[in-house]
């Protein structure tokens, strides 16, 4: 014990900046992300408030390419009918979870007006610096 007491006052501070390091970078991780998701829930709500104005075809058109080659205009409007989406009150939006430097997926609970809740899968990509819904999956 004699043997680290002249030691201790180094050692105390080397846990400190170790623990001071691991903060900072722990924050610059979150800014990161938060600025590289900035915008996502926007979108998200702004679909499905689209959906819940009744104007579908707006909302079919706010996504991408890859989302029509997989969902018709027709299937789309079947969808919203059969899941009852323009009942929704409100949504319950995860953390956004980047997959590549232009895409993110994001879980989903829409909450109807009766209480009832499904969860939905959203896949969105960056395109022309702004995000489009790439994907939809219901659960």
């Amino acid at each position: 014990m004699e043997l680290l007491q002249p030691y201790g006052k180094y050692i105390l501070i080397s846990l400190s900046a170790i623990a001071g390091i691991t903060i900072l970078i722990w924050i610059l991780v979150v800014a990161i992300v938060m600025r590289n998701t900035k915008g996502i829930p926007l979108v998200i709500n702004d679909f499905l408030k689209l959906i819940l104005e009744n104007k579908i075809d707006l909302a079919y058109n706010s996504t991408t390419d890859n989302f029509h080659s997989r969902i018709s205009k027709p299937q789309f409007r079947k969808l919203i009918k059969d899941k009852k989406f323009k009942q929704y009150q409100r949504t319950s939006l995860g953390i956004p979870k980047m997959e590549t430097g232009d895409s993110a997926t994001i879980d989903t609970t829409l909450i109807l007006k009766s209480g009832r809740e499904i969860p939905l899968r959203f896949n969105v990509v960056r395109q022309n610096k702004e995000w489009k819904i790439n994907l939809l999956e219901i659960s």
